[in-house]
């Protein structure tokens, strides 16, 4: 991964990663409540491994959102 074409931050770049810092549990719990749904098992993995990762080329690449950014695709 180049830093000039990214969007990623000096921690993944560094480690290679495109993964965030895991999220706490109460921050699925709370995102689950604002949305009035539970998230699938396998997402919440995801979340707890990863919290989502970034695009590296300009968004043409596909991103997953940040537990705390998951919302309603007409609120985004």
């Amino acid at each position: 991964m180049k830093s000039g074409d990214t969007q990623l931050s000096n921690k993944q770049i560094e480690s290679n990663c495109k993964g965030n810092d895991p999220p706490k549990i109460d921050n699925i719990e709370s995102t689950e409540k604002n949305l009035g749904i539970r998230l699938p098992q396998d997402y919440n993995d995801f979340l707890l491994i990863s919290n989502g990762f970034s695009a590296t080329r300009n968004n043409s690449e596909p991103r997953f959102e940040t537990v705390e950014s998951t919302d309603y695709l007409v609120n985004i």
